[in-house]
């Protein structure tokens, strides 16, 4: 009895290190913008809220001033296209958070059932199947983040830096941003405003980038898992023809199996 009870927490200790390693990268970009479904702890509710605040501050601080540059200062109709192109970039990456708060629920069932289908996993070799899956899973996530974060961190630091200093044709000297913008109130031109305008668009933009790399591996983990699930069923039906001269209750029974597991996939 205590040997069966050793066994059963080793798997649900190794069903909870496998799901972890599956998920882990996606958790934690998720985590970093209170994008991860919220969890029951009332303390961790407020946290993640007033996470949810300062990302839409940061959004609105990219989208409000470089709305109001392309309306009321430029006149140029060629550069405020040009212009759009961040504006765009920022706004659905807004969207796409706003989807994760309001899917939070069903994201969350979601990881539940995935955690569920690995703790049901008891053989092997069906486990082995949904690791090689979920390590497919967890590459893309880094690579996709590896590719975002470069990139897209490089354009709002190393682009605008390497510009210096630019004269205007009205004979006054202004620093690069990484999105250019207009504060009615004040100069963003002057210091510590400028300093402090670039530090803000440069975290809006790790923002951006964390909602793109976060939906995309929460893509491939949920893609990924259910290919699992589906390597699962093929080798119960494998079973299932490999069976030599099997009993008719066994063959209902195993059958049975086979059609609940891809009742469940299919869901």
């Amino acid at each position: 009895m205590k040997l069966i009870t050793e066994r059963s927490s080793k798997t649900i200790q190794e069903s909870e290190n496998h799901f972890n390693y599956a998920v882990q990268v996606t958790r934690v970009i998720l985590r970093m913008i209170g994008a991860w479904p919220i969890p029951k702890s009332n303390a961790k509710k407020i946290a993640i809220r007033l996470q949810n605040v300062i990302c839409y501050f940061l959004f609105a601080f990219i989208l409000v001033p470089g709305l109001l540059l392309v309306f009321l200062k430029e006149r140029d109709v060629k550069r405020r296209v040009r212009l759009m192109g961040p504006l765009l970039n920022c706004w659905m990456g807004c969207i796409k958070y706003s989807l994760f708060i309001y899917h939070a629920k069903e994201i969350q069932s979601c990881l539940e059932q995935a955690q569920q289908d690995w703790q049901s996993t008891v053989n092997w070799n069906d486990r082995k199947a949904m690791l090689s899956k979920a390590r497919i899973g967890r590459q893309f996530a880094i690579f996709s983040a590896a590719f975002m974060y470069i990139g897209g961190l490089s354009y709002r630091t190393i682009v605008p830096l390497s510009k210096g200093r630019m004269l205007t044709p009205m004979n006054t000297t202004v620093r690069a941003l990484s999105c250019p913008s207009y504060f009615v109130k004040f100069d963003e031109q002057t210091s510590p405003t400028y300093e402090i305008v670039f530090t803000l668009q440069f975290f809006a933009g790790m923002l951006t980038y964390s909602v793109t790399c976060g939906a995309a591996g929460l893509a491939a983990f949920f893609i990924m898992h259910v290919c699992g699930q589906l390597s699962v069923l093929i080798g119960k039906l494998q079973q299932l023809d490999d069976m030599t001269e099997p009993e008719d209750r066994t063959v209902a029974t195993f059958l049975a199996n086979i059609v609940e597991h891809h009742i469940k996939v299919k869901k």
